[in-house]
């Protein structure tokens, strides 16, 4: 007794001293102890064997874990089917539940699955007040079904099954179970079934036909399409079978309980390919119709099931051309979903709208009569741009959240009729500004397709005509007052348009065009505002192809801002960041970045880590491919000086990954050397060990600036006073980065000068886009300039031309009236006293134009801004042909 426990001398161990205070006697010791021996699989059969209930519920759990191991699986699989049979009704659950996997993944044999199928026949029939064991074990038979030999459930099964479906057996649960084994079997085999045994093909169809209760009538339907499925040869070449299929097809159609016929129904839709069309319009379409009747449809059960199969009935009859007769009256009946008061209807309806809106919408629907053979939808295309509306504004949010999920299909479908986004556009904007957490969702995800539908709008929206949130909505008191609000832009006399944004920074920044404000401004505020922002001669700059996405970037702060309000929701917030990154070339990019650069600031600097960097790609995006030089050399300064000059190691390693993003990026070397080499030699004096690192994991990956033989020099000195820290781990980093760096920098040197060159150019070829787009901006102004011009001079022409003939203003005739009893002079000699000055004055002080204003108003801006008149460019292009590419490059630079 005493050598049993020398294993359990070490009085440090407490598992050993629970076991000693739990075991009595030596048979219960041993049962603790397993052999070193055994096998993964022996382990299992032993515990099987000797051990308690939990170690044998243990094992039956991870049988599909057993059963991939090397051993005799037979054994183990052999042990459970016999024993279930004597364990309780916990067990058997467990076992039947533990059969799933290995079923799933076909790792038992054939023969030992016939020997299961055998006991759960049994369990089946004996534990049937259980339906919980009973579900399972059905489960177990149906995945057992496609894996047993065809003549093993001929031969043994289906003897067994039969009798029991018969009329006269008492209990209807042996009949209903026995049927939908039978029809399972069937409905796997199909044919291969049919021919082996004759009598499966009459119980099949007196299952779909009883007489006693409609459960099993319904399920014969709703295994019938299966049995078509696998049995189209069976189907065409079998005289009478296909007959049989459409004579019950019809019966059940016309059954007393409305779950057989939209079972029916169902079914129907799955074997339309195996229907002809003869037999379909004459037998089965009528009684479809009769369905779709305003007093079956009465019926909850009839209602609710259409409602979810009217689009999968729509496209199946049309995928099978079968559709004509039945078309205008499921059209109709999908109106009256849409008018349905009940919000489960509506939301049935929502599902299956953009189906119906893609097949049947149309600019000129229902305008016309059709011919015979084409076919005129009864819903016109003004009736479906309400629904649409109707959908999107609807109260329930869950019908909400389906409208946006399938808007993507309504805007393609819209844009491939009139080539425009159309009435979509403004809906589009409602959806980016919704507030639900799964609408948010919905629209980053598919911001990428609407972002490309606007490639092809030619509306011009200029900035103070997009409204975004009214001061005096409802929806607005309600909320909290504290939010801060960010102007966008109002119109003159009207209220303030207002968009609700986190407060970024408590600062308040001079001419910031986010300006944060709990309060409401006076119109002259407004006005002033207006008058002072860059963007009041903004629309003469952008270019008519990115007029458009002035309006739907305007949109987009807003969706940043509410994903900015919601943390949680940070993954979708970031993701929005990126395809605003990686499509921001669509947009008017000095707009984007005056509405945009400070919040991109104010995420680097204080945002989560996940929206740092990539709103540190932005930046240098913005910084990159601006071409208002002023803009682009402001955002600069703010970004270096506020993370470079931070007593902060993290707004220091901020500034890190910025440095690497502009040298990945085609910035020129002078621009990096100018504007961020100093900075970046100042951080490396820090203090912070993790700056220092990052700086170090960042030099390797320079290899354009290696290319400078003093930059070389810089980052060489650079790591050599790291490799001289106190901190180990820094100069272990700084010795391998120099290893790196050296190889590098020989590999630089071996670099011809074609090679040099022909990098140096690439980098280069930005500028040239630049130089392109500016002169197309130039291009633009003068183009709107001349129009304007043009109609101002036809303007004086007409009214000088009204004055020849002698016609006469309003005024003036007032005026003729009032004098009476004098004689008549000509208008041209005498003119009343207070209209004389004005006359005068018109005569001889020529006021300015609108054009000329126009023209003045874009030259200050143009020369405010940096920007160049045709004849600078012009000049320029001749300078740099002749002065080579170097004067090229240093002209090119944004900041020289």
């Amino acid at each position: 007794m005493s050598d049993a426990f020398d294993w359990m001398s070490d009085p440090f161990d407490d598992e050993a001293r629970l076991s000693i205070k739990k075991v009595k006697t030596e048979e219960e010791i041993k049962k603790f102890m397993t052999r070193e021996g055994l096998s993964e699989i022996g382990r299992a059969v032993l515990l099987l064997k000797k051990g308690y209930g939990v170690q044998k519920t243990s094992v039956i759990n991870h049988l599909h874990r057993y059963l991939q191991e090397d051993g005799d699986k037979e054994e183990l699989l052999l042990i459970i089917i016999e024993s279930m049979i004597d364990w309780d009704e916990v067990m058997q659950l467990e076992c039947a539940t533990s059969f799933v996997k290995p079923l799933e993944m076909k790792l038992i044999d054939p023969e030992i699955l016939q020997n299961l199928v055998s006991k759960a026949i049994t369990l089946i029939f004996e534990l049937e007040d259980n339906d919980d064991l009973v579900r399972a074990w059905c489960k177990v038979f149906t995945l057992s079904v496609p894996q047993c030999d065809l003549d093993y459930l001929v031969e043994e099964v289906v003897p067994i099954l039969m009798p029991l479906t018969s009329v006269t057996e008492k209990k209807l649960s042996n009949r209903l179970l026995s049927g939908e084994m039978l029809l399972e079997i069937c409905s796997v085999y199909g044919q291969r079934a049919f021919e082996r045994h004759k009598k499966l093909v009459s119980l099949t169809f007196s299952l779909c036909g009883d007489i006693i209760n409609w459960k099993i009538r319904q399920m014969g339907a709703n295994r019938l399409r299966r049995i078509v499925e696998h049995s189209p040869l069976y189907l065409s070449e079998e005289p009478g079978f296909y007959d049989m299929v459409i004579d019950k097809l019809q019966d059940l159609l016309c059954d007393e309980e409305n779950f057989v016929k939209m079972e029916a129904l169902e079914t129907i839709l799955y074997c339309t390919k195996h229907i002809s069309k003869q037999d379909f319009q004459q037998r089965l379409e009528p009684l479809i119709v009769d369905i779709l009747r305003k007093e079956v449809l009465e019926h909850e059960e009839v209602l609710y099931s259409m409602a979810t199969l009217c689009g999968q009935l729509m496209h199946q009859l049309q995928s099978s051309e079968l559709e004509h007769g039945l078309r205008t009256s499921v059209i109709e009946f999908f109106e009256g979903l849409l008018n349905n008061q009940n919000d489960q209807l509506r939301k049935k309806a929502a599902y299956n709208f953009s189906y119906f809106f893609t097949q049947l919408y149309s600019e000129d629907g229902g305008s016309t009569e059709p011919t015979e053979e084409e076919f005129k939808c009864p819903i016109m295309s003004s009736q479906w741009v309400e629904y649409t509306k109707k959908l999107a504004h609807d109260d329930s949010e869950e019908i909400r959240i389906i409208m946006a999920a399938c808007f993507k299909d309504i805007c393609q479908k819209v844009i491939s009729e009139n080539q425009k986004l159309g009435f979509c556009k403004k809906l589009l904007f409602e959806f980016l500004q919704d507030t639900n957490d799964q609408i948010m969702s919905i629209m980053v995800e598919n911001i990428e397709c609407f972002i490309d539908m606007f490639k092809n709008e030619t509306d011009i929206e200029p900035w103070e005509d997009v409204e975004i949130v009214p001061e005096d909505d409802e929806e607005t008191k309600s909320q909290d007052h504290k939010t801060p609000k960010v102007l966008i832009k109002g119109k003159k006399n009207s209220n303030l348009q207002v968009a609700r944004f986190d407060e970024l920074s408590k600062k308040k920044k001079k001419n910031s065009f986010r300006k944060a404000s709990t309060a409401k401004m006076s119109n002259e505020e407004i006005d002033e505002e207006q008058e002072n922002s860059p963007l009041s001669n903004a629309n003469l700059l952008i270019s008519e192809e990115k007029q458009p996405f002035v309006s739907l970037m305007k949109q987009l702060m807003i969706l940043d801002a509410n994903l900015h309000n919601k943390t949680y929701k940070w993954r979708e917030h970031k993701e929005l960041l990126q395809k605003i990154r990686d499509n921001i070339l669509l947009f008017p990019i000095p707009e984007v970045s005056l509405l945009f650069h400070e919040t991109l600031i104010e995420y680097a600097k204080e945002g989560i880590k996940p929206l740092q960097y990539t709103s540190l790609e932005i930046l240098a995006a913005l910084i990159l491919y601006s071409y208002d030089l002023e803009e682009a050399d402001s955002i600069m300064k703010s970004v270096v000086t506020d993370l470079s000059t931070a007593d902060s190691s993290r707004l220091q390693c901020l500034f890190v990954d910025f440095f690497e993003i502009c040298c990945v990026l085609p910035f020129t070397m002078s621009t990096i050397e100018d504007k961020l080499f100093e900075p970046l030699k100042a951080v490396s004096e820090t203090p912070y060990r993790s700056v220092k690192l990052r700086i170090i994991k960042m030099i390797p990956n320079l290899q354009y600036l290696l290319m400078d033989p003093e930059i070389q020099e810089e980052l060489i000195g650079m790591l050599l006073r790291f490799s001289e820290q106190d901190n180990t781990e820094v100069q272990i980093r700084a010795d391998e980065a120099n290893l790196t760096l050296f190889r590098l920098k020989q590999d630089a040197n071996n670099l011809s000068r074609e090679e040099r060159k022909k990098a140096e150019a690439d980098r280069l070829k930005i500028f040239d886009e630049r130089e392109a787009v500016l002169q197309e901006v130039v291009k633009v102004n003068e183009t709107l300039i001349e129009e304007r011009v043009k109609k101002e001079e036809e303007s004086k022409k007409q009214k000088r031309g009204d004055r020849k003939r002698g016609v006469s203003s309003q005024k003036n005739r007032k005026i003729k009236k009032s004098i009476k009893g004098k004689p008549k002079l000509s208008s041209a000699k005498v003119a009343p006293k207070h209209t004389t000055k004005s006359r005068r004055n018109t005569m001889i002080v020529e006021p300015k134009s609108t054009a000329s204003i126009i023209i003045e108003e874009a030259k200050e801006y143009s020369k405010r801004k940096g920007l160049l008149s045709p004849n600078d460019i012009t000049k320029r292009t001749q300078s740099v042909s002749k002065s080579g590419s170097k004067n090229f490059r240093k002209r090119s630079d944004p900041f020289s």
